[in-house]
């Protein structure tokens, strides 16, 4: 297999393993992301319009990520 640019791609098991532009994600993936998780105090507990439709907005997402700054 080769890349955009005509050089070989290695692969092992399926993956590339030395990295390219190339990818085995299909088309459609798609990614979530949000800054500072603040985990103080649960926000489902209160009156918060619009958050529904944030929340499913990260529920479609094949991937979500959130910045959380403490230990857990």
């Amino acid at each position: 297999m080769y890349d955009n640019e005509g050089h070989q791609i290695q692969h092992d098991g399926g993956f590339d393993t030395v990295g390219s532009i190339a990818t085995n994600v299909e088309d459609g993936f798609t990614m979530a992301a949000v800054g500072d998780l603040l985990f103080a105090r649960p926000v489902t507990k209160g009156y918060h319009p619009g958050l529904a439709d944030v929340l499913r907005i990260f529920h479609k997402a094949d991937v979500t990520f959130g910045n959380l700054e403490t230990n857990i």
